[in-house]
């Protein structure tokens, strides 16, 4: 699964009004221009976690935004208040460093929770949990400043007109919401069928069958709650593939798992040869269909973030 991280922030553009003096709009870019420089870096670490396979090439824009950030936090350290106002100081010192503790130490630990839930719901669930906190303390952040940018203007008479990028930051924070949405709904189902063949592997007819009832019950709720899900902005590509994966294990849960358990509860005495062929036609079965279905929902996945994010270019602006 590719990882969206919607640390992205609107922004304004400034023009001079009624401005009491010139060094009102100098002292607003100056800290709009660090805004627009942390975004970009913040964009290009997407596009590419997106668009590209290197882990080191991914990284380095990582490690970008995180240059960014510590030359923005340093300067915006070193300038003055305006007068005796330092409300936008300190509101932007403020998210600036929750997202540097973010693309740095939490990222880091994000990841390392990110890589132990690979096989466990509740992990990744745990993980996105993690994510989601993060996410909100930089929203809240976020919000303040940009009140704070508000009231600077007014206070000044200088006018703000929202940037038209922001409809894109809007589509991306949504875009990682709904994706995060379809996969767990999935991922849940996928865990437990992985289980269950991981008991029966193993001939524990007790665990399998507790693991089944389970499954059973997940798979028509998260098949149930991805059917109602309307798609992204039109595409419901991934959202139908996770259907099509849900669907699949639904069925084999209420009709080929209960005579794979059934089979494996028999006596040895009793075991037939047709029984054994049948256990053997259903494993196949499953080896094929849903290592596919599983490729497609990977697939659908991958496209809709390439569809709605853009390649990276060089020299690219917000």
């Amino acid at each position: 699964m590719r990882k969206i991280i919607s640390f992205f922030l609107p922004f304004f553009l400034v023009t001079q009004l009624h401005a009491q003096t010139e060094n009102v709009v100098e002292y607003l870019n100056f800290f709009n221009n660090h805004h627009i420089a942390i975004n970009n870096a913040a964009m290009a670490y997407l596009q590419y976690s997106i668009h590209r396979e290197d882990i080191n090439e991914i990284d380095g824009k990582r490690q970008e935004v995180v240059a960014q950030l510590t030359i923005s936090i340093d300067q915006i350290k070193q300038s003055p208040p305006f007068g005796e106002d330092n409300s936008l100081k300190e509101e932007a010192l403020k998210v600036y460093q929750l997202l540097l503790k973010s693309f740095s130490g939490d990222f880091s630990e994000l990841f390392q929770l990110k890589l132990q839930s690979q096989t466990s719901f509740e992990a990744m669930e745990k993980y996105f949990a993690a994510r989601k906190i993060t996410e909100k303390q930089v929203e809240e952040a976020s919000k303040r400043y940009l009140n704070a940018q508000i009231n600077f203007a007014k206070k000044y008479n200088v006018e703000l007109i929202e940037a038209e990028q922001n409809n894109d930051i809007e589509v991306l924070n949504r875009l990682n919401n709904y994706h995060q949405a379809v996969f767990l709904r999935y991922f849940k189902v996928n865990v437990l069928n992985n289980d269950f063949m991981d008991a029966l592997n193993m001939q524990d007819t007790e665990k399998a069958t507790k693991i089944l009832i389970q499954l059973k019950s997940v798979s028509e709720t998260e098949l149930k709650s991805l059917q109602a899900m309307p798609g992204f902005d039109g595409d419901e590509s991934y959202k139908n593939a996770a259907i099509s994966l849900v669907q699949e294990v639904k069925k084999l849960s209420s009709e080929n798992y209960p005579k794979m358990l059934n089979i494996l509860k028999k006596p040895q005495s009793e075991l037939r040869q047709e029984d054994v062929e049948q256990f053997n036609s259903i494993i196949a079965t499953t080896q094929v269909a849903l290592p596919t279905l599983n490729n497609n929902v990977n697939v659908a996945g991958n496209d809709l973030l390439k569809k709605f994010v853009p390649e990276p270019r060089v020299g690219q602006r917000l």
